[in-house]
C-alpha cells in the first residue's frame, strides 16, 4: 500500500501520547500482543506478499514498515521499526480477531534496499493508547538474493526428550491364535453291549489245498462237488497247468484289494493231432478280465515252468484263477473259461 503522510502524522502523534501516558499493566498486556504472519519473506520489487494479523477482536490494528529495524519506541516499549516508518495498513477493526490482505513490495522498487522491516500494532481505541505490538518481521529483496548460494549450517544439538505422554486407548482385539496341541487320549470307556447277530453269509468256495491228480494226469479245474477235473497229459485235453503257487504259497491265498499277485506253475501242451500247429497258453482270473498269454509260441508236447503277475481286484470277493489253450499263430483275447479249468483260488479282503 503506498505511503499516506496523514496516517504517518496521525500515528506519530499517537506514539507521542503513548510516551507521555502511564502504561500501568503494560507487561501483563504483552501476553495478548498481536501475531503478524507474512508469506513469503523473500519478494522481488512490486511482488505481492500475504499479510495476516491476529489479535483481540475488539481492537483496532495498523501495520507499519521501515527501512531500519530500530530507533523508535513507544514509552518504554522499543519498536522493531525506525523513525522513517510508514503506515502501510489501517487503522482498521479486528472484527473477527484476524485480518488478511496483500501488500505489494513497492518499498523495494527503484532502491538498493536488501530488506524491509514490518510490525503490527493493536489497541482498544483509535488513539492507540495503550499500545500492543507484534514481533517484528523482515522481508528480504528477492532480486539481491537470487544469485546467492546459501550453505546450511550445522545441525544443532538434540533437544531433551519430552515428558512421556498419557497412555493411549487399548487397541482392538487381535485375531485368534492357532489351536494348541491335542491333549492326551482319555481312558477307554466300558465296552458296549453286543449287537445282534448278522445274517448268515453265502457258502464259501471249495478249497483246493491237498488235492492233486494222479500220475500222468493234468488238473483242468474243479467240479461243483469240489473234486478235481483231470485229463491224461498225452492228449489235447491234457493241455494245461499244474503245481500252481500264488505269491510263493499254495494255489489258494488271501490278499488285500489292489495287491500285487504272482502265479507260478508248470505247463504241458498235449497232442492236438496237428504236429505243425502253433499253440497259445493263457493263465489269468476267470472273472471276465483278459487272460495273460503265457507262452505265445509253442508246439504240441512242449512243457516247462512259467509265471504271470497282475494286480488283485479292488473289490473284495472270491476270484478263481484258470488256464486255457488255443491253436493260433498269435496271442488272442480270452476273457472267460469254464469252471472246469480253474486251477487256483484268490480271496480279496
Amino acid at each position: 500500500m503506498p505511503h499516506i503522510s496523514s496516517r504517518q502524522a496521525q500515528l506519530t502523534t499517537r506514539l507521542a501520547l503513548i510516551a507521555a501516558a502511564t502504561l500501568a499493566g503494560a507487561t501483563a498486556a504483552s501476553a495478548q500482543n498481536p501475531v503478524l504472519t507474512v508469506t513469503p519473506l523473500v519478494a522481488r520489487p512490486g511482488q505481492s506478499v500475504s499479510v495476516t494479523i491476529s489479535g483481540d477482536p475488539s481492537h483496532f490494528v495498523a501495520l507499519v514498515g521501515s527501512t531500519v529495524g530500530s530507533g523508535l519506541s513507544a514509552g518504554s516499549v522499543p519498536l522493531a521499526v525506525g523513525t522513517d516508518f510508514q503506515v502501510l495498513f489501517g487503522p482498521a477493526p479486528l472484527t473477527n480477531g484476524s485480518v488478511t490482505f496483500t501488500l505489494p513490495a513497492t518499498f523495494f522498487s527503484g532502491s538498493t534496499l536488501d530488506r524491509y522491516y514490518l510490525q503490527a500494532a493493536t489497541s482498544g481505541n483509535l488513539s492507540f493508547a495503550p499500545l500492543r505490538v507484534s514481533a517484528g518481521l523482515v522481508v528480504k529483496n528477492g532480486d539481491l538474493l537470487a544469485d546467492l548460494t546459501m550453505t546450511p549450517g550445522p545441525a544443532g544439538p538434540t533437544g531433551p526428550a519430552g515428558a512421556t505422554g498419557p497412555e493411549g486407548p487399548a487397541g482392538s482385539t487381535g485375531a485368534t491364535g492357532p489351536a494348541g496341541p491335542a491333549g492326551p487320549t482319555g481312558a477307554t470307556g466300558p465296552a458296549g453291549p453286543a449287537g445282534p447277530a448278522g445274517p448268515t453269509g453265502p457258502t464259501g468256495a471249495v478249497a483246493l489245498s491237498g488235492l492233486s491228480c494222479g500220475p500222468n494226469l493234468a488238473m483242468r479245474g474243479v467240479h461243483g462237488d469240489g473234486s478235481l477235473a483231470c485229463a491224461p497229459v498225452a492228449t489235447a485235453v491234457g493241455s494245461g497247468v499244474s503245481a500252481v503257487s500264488i505269491n510263493g504259497g499254495g494255489n489258494e491265498v488271501t490278499v488285500a484289494p489292489g495287491a500285487a499277485v504272482t502265479v507260478s506253475f508248470n505247463y504241458l501242451i498235449g497232442n492236438f493231432g496237428c504236429p505243425a500247429c502253433i499253440v497259445q497258453l493263457y493263465v489269468g482270473l476267470t472273472n471276465g478280465a483278459p487272460y495273460n498269454c503265457v507262452v505265445p509260441v509253442t508246439v504240441q508236447g512242449a512243457s516247462g515252468t512259467s509265471s504271470i503277475g497282475f494286480t488283485a481286484p479292488t473289490t473284495p470277493g472270491v476270484y478263481y484263477i484258470g488256464s486255457d489253450v488255443t491253436l493260433d499263430f498269435t496271442c488272442q483275447t480270452v476273457s472267460a473259461v469254464p469252471p472246469s479249468r480253474r486251477v487256483g483260488l484268490l480271496f480279496v479282503q
